[in-house]
């Protein structure tokens, strides 16, 4: 202890005992180094009282001080860089550092010595506490308390210490709650280690901080990089999403898919006040959010709120709406989004996206506000206020020669638009394997960000330029486009192309263009037409959509057949619709498609939809190449 002229600690009790706030200092009277160090005890305990009794204890917003991680070392653990209050005392961890590298692990004045952690020979649950007190500090601990010019040392330093402790559960657990005269404990996290495992995995630790505390409500969500995923914007963006979505879908219900002259029923009535609900519960949010109330436990359980609105939505548009089935409404055609829906509210995974309940309920907001956001832009795409229709894309250039080892190659994709409004899409280049190959701007050379382009509306044309740099061997190169919009109903495949070093490009294909739609007892997943076996219900069936781009009005022949080789099993294709249709130049048609019949031996594939015309004396034939497989 310094030199003082009384206990600090017990001038401070007396103090705090007769309510004294402060000191004043008098002319003509000494000042004491007690008065001094009472004034700045009585300011420290007024500060401490308030961070205990009406802040708390845990991470302020925009921090994820003392977060506990996963490192690849045994028996260790991270420790993230950030602030924390613990028992009023702000609390600072300058970097990331593991258990076993913290700043006093093996300190001489900590007591007890921060133990090294063993492998466990059984399961074990531990608690990983932050432990925080304070020190005075001396010129023998720092020189520069001594004053050069009279060589005396001038008053003494108080400096805040912390270690990250580990105590068993439950045996260690009563003291978490009494810790040492002068020290405060903070739990970070529970541990749940595994028998005979030295390895303390992301899957172990479970989060016990309050990681919201200020009195400022925002949100803020942080992942294991420290960027902010999640914040008040893109929250709010999200609810202005889903609220516009549901009144352009109520809108286009009500005045577009409905004949204006068709009353409405109650059935309709409960489904527009069920559609009508979601907009008003996304809007409340929205009042919240402004008046800065909500922060991330508030922010998952207003989601939970909109939960429940969208599910009421799902179930009276399953359970009533749908079944005015095809009558003149055609209500049955709104099957796949309610399925959709359903699947996206409830569901453990959609694609690489969590459902929303699940997300809720393990507390991941990231995740959730990720699906509202995918169920506000299915909801659109139930409205008519986004681009709807279909695009093609064909093979349109590319360079001239053989494609020599470590050139830059430039191939370039056009999407014709028949979509009834313009749009952004997302361009994926595939496979997601293979030789380099990115999307340029063709102006700058550059990537473009985010492989986002925009597409205008029907009649309408955009260019890809995708840039290849060539390497040994072969790669495949294929071009998926996407409605941002409308990703259900508007994503096209481009021909998967086989680029070869040393062998000249794929010829183009400018010509005549296929896309794939309306399957009926199968799926299209990613190019690919499924089907079931029997006993289930024969043939599957999907639509093909012939593009002319031959330059004139053409009268198109059209056939189907098995690719020789490829069958594995019984399949049996055939036409149907008509055997030949003329299309405008410029123009689409589905006049038809392909029915399969499979036999209970059937495994997959590949079927040939061939259309073949005659342009100024020339045949010119168009083929794709679909794979099949059974479920």
């Amino acid at each position: 202890m310094g030199n003082f002229s009384n206990d600090p600690q017990a001038r401070l009790t007396e103090s705090i005992g007769k309510h004294y706030v402060g000191v004043r200092m008098q002319q003509a009277v000494p000042v004491l180094d007690s008065d001094w160090n009472l004034l700045e005890d009585l300011r420290k305990h007024e500060l401490e009282s308030i961070g205990t009794w009406f802040i708390g204890s845990g991470v302020p917003t925009g921090s994820d001080g003392f977060a506990i991680f996963s490192v690849v070392t045994a028996n260790d653990f991270g420790i993230r860089h950030g602030t924390c209050i613990a028992g009023g005392r702000l609390t600072e961890n300058s970097a990331d550092v593991t258990y076993t590298t913290q700043p006093n692990f093996g300190a001489p004045f900590v007591f007890p010595p921060v133990a090294a952690l063993t492998t466990p020979a059984a399961d074990k649950s531990f608690i990983a506490y932050l432990d925080v007190w304070e020190r005075e500090i001396d010129s023998q601990k720092d020189p520069a308390l001594v004053d050069a010019r009279i060589g005396v040392e001038t008053a003494v330093r108080l400096k805040r210490d912390w270690v990250v402790r580990v105590a068993r559960v439950p045996e260690d657990v009563p003291g978490l709650d009494t810790p040492p005269p002068g020290h405060v404990y903070l739990r970070l996290a529970q541990l749940n280690r595994k028998a005979a495992n030295a390895s303390i995995t992301k899957d172990m630790i479970v989060d016990l901080r309050d990681t919201q505390l200020s009195i400022l409500r925002k949100i803020v969500v942080i992942d294991g990089t420290g960027t902010v995923v999640v914040d008040n914007t893109r929250f709010g963006q999200m609810l202005q999403i889903t609220t516009s979505n549901v009144q352009a879908f109520l809108k286009y219900i009500s005045t577009n898919f409905n004949p204006p002259f068709i009353s409405l029923t109650f059935a309709e009535t409960l489904g527009f006040q069920a559609a009508g609900l979601v907009s008003q519960t996304a809007q409340a949010g929205l009042a919240n959010l402004n008046a800065l109330t909500l922060a991330n436990r508030g922010a998952l359980d207003f989601l939970k709120q909109l939960y429940d609105a969208e599910q009421n939505f799902m179930k009276v548009w399953r359970d009533v709406v749908l079944q005015l089935g095809l009558t003149v409404k055609k209500y049955a055609s709104y099957t796949n989004f309610v399925t959709g829906l359903d699947q996206r509210l409830n569901q453990p995974n959609v694609g690489t996206l969590v459902g929303l309940l699940p997300a809720i309920v393990a507390g991941d907001l990231a995740s959730a506000v990720s699906m509202q956001e995918e169920i506000a832009r299915l909801i659109g795409s139930a409205a008519a206020s986004i681009a709807r229709g279909t695009i093609q894309i064909s093979y349109s250039d590319a360079p001239p020669g053989n494609l020599l080892l470590g050139q830059l190659a430039r191939f370039q994709f056009r999407v014709k638009s028949f979509t009834t409004q313009a749009d952004t899409f997302t361009v994926k280049v595939l496979p997601t394997t293979g030789w380099p190959r990115l999307l340029v701007d063709p102006t700058t050379d550059i990537q473009i960000p985010n492989n986002k382009v925009t597409v205008p509306a029907s009649g309408g044309e955009t260019t890809l330029f995708i840039d290849v740099t060539v390497q040994s061997g072969s790669s495949g190169l294929q071009v998926e486009v996407t409605s941002d919009s409308n990703p259900a109903e508007i994503d096209q495949f481009s021909t998967l192309l086989t680029l070869t070093a040393g062998q000249p490009a794929p010829p183009t294909e400018d010509k005549i263009q296929f896309s794939l739609e309306t399957p009926f007892q199968a799926t299209i997943d990613n190019g690919v037409v499924k089907v079931s076996k029997p006993p289930a219900p024969q043939p599957g069936s999907v639509g093909v959509r012939i593009f002319n781009s031959t330059g004139q009005t053409a009268t198109f022949a059209l056939a189907v057949s098995v690719v020789p080789g490829t069958a594995v099993g019984t399949w049996t294709p055939v036409l149907t619709g008509p055997n030949s249709i003329p299309i405008n130049d410029g123009a689409n048609a589905k006049p038809g498609g392909i029915n399969v019949t499979v036999g209970a031996d059937a495994v997959s594939c590949q079927i040939k939809f061939t259309a073949s015309t005659t342009i100024n004396g020339a045949n010119v034939v168009g083929e794709t190449v679909i794979p099949f497989v059974t479920n």
